[in-house]
């Protein structure tokens, strides 16, 4: 056994199922014949290489199989949380996608209510409802940060971003804008709604020019996607009420 380990080898192991073949080639060596026990030294060899081997394959595959199984588990620990995330954002979109519903079919009949009176002293005078789609819905970005920052909140609108806006025209032209964006640095099922009001006029030279935009709510209006639609519905109502009367006031005192 020294020998061989002093070669690199194995040490030499003589177990019960070599130890009568074992026994024979000695004899057969001091006789003078040493085939038989090379032979049988090498087949050992061979046979402890073999082992050792399939040791080492055995190990690998069972630290690969770990690793598979744990990587298989975070896998599917991701794709749930992913999934989560999904119907997290389709119940917040959808609950604000009907909030928009809202706000449209109020906004349209304020603007079908003035329309009849603006029409009355001016035919070039009157008022229209306009909602965001896929080509348009950038529009007012900078107004509604300003906004945000104004209400202290932080207006996400890269993961959702839609308006509703009142134009009312006249000699000047102003706009009522309701945002619905997501609250916060990151999404957590919170959506928000502002408005603000904003008025453009023209220089001489036909340019146009905007007053800053005017805060329009006291407070951000939040809804959670675990909330029920009917409980939405009793906050949002008054709050839409509000931003509406106080935005026509203040379109009535800059006449």
């Amino acid at each position: 056994s020294l020998i061989f380990i002093k070669a690199g080898w194995f040490p030499l192991v003589i177990n019960r199922d070599f130890r009568d073949e074992y026994i024979n080639a000695l004899e057969a060596a001091d006789n003078g014949n040493l085939s038989n026990l090379i032979t049988l030294f090498a087949k050992l060899q061979k046979k402890a290489f073999v082992k050792a081997l399939s040791l080492s394959k055995n190990v690998l595959n069972d630290n690969e199989s770990l690793k598979k199984v744990i990587s298989a588990g975070i896998e599917r620990l991701k794709s749930r949380k992913e999934q989560q995330v999904q119907q997290m954002q389709r119940s917040c979109f959808e609950l604000t996608a009907k909030l928009e519903d809202i706000a449209f079919e109020k906004f349209g009949r304020i603007a079908w209510e003035l329309n009849n009176e603006l029409n009355e002293l001016e035919d070039s005078y009157f008022a229209d409802v306009k909602r965001s789609d896929e080509s348009n819905d950038y529009w007012f970005r900078q107004q509604i940060i300003q906004t945000a920052k104004a209400l202290e909140y932080y207006a996400d609108t890269r993961t959702y971003r839609s308006w509703v806006r009142l134009k009312i025209k006249e000699d000047r032209q102003t706009e009522i804008i309701l945002s619905f964006h997501g609250l916060g640095f990151e999404f957590f099922g919170i959506m928000a709604a502002s408005a603000f009001i904003e008025y453009r006029d023209k220089t001489e030279e036909q340019e146009v020019i905007f007053d800053a935009p005017r805060v329009l709510c006291n407070e951000v209006f939040q809804l959670s996607y675990t909330e029920q639609f009917n409980s939405i519905i009793q906050r949002f109502t008054p709050w839409l009420e509000d931003i509406l009367l106080v935005g026509l006031d203040q379109w009535r005192k800059q006449l």
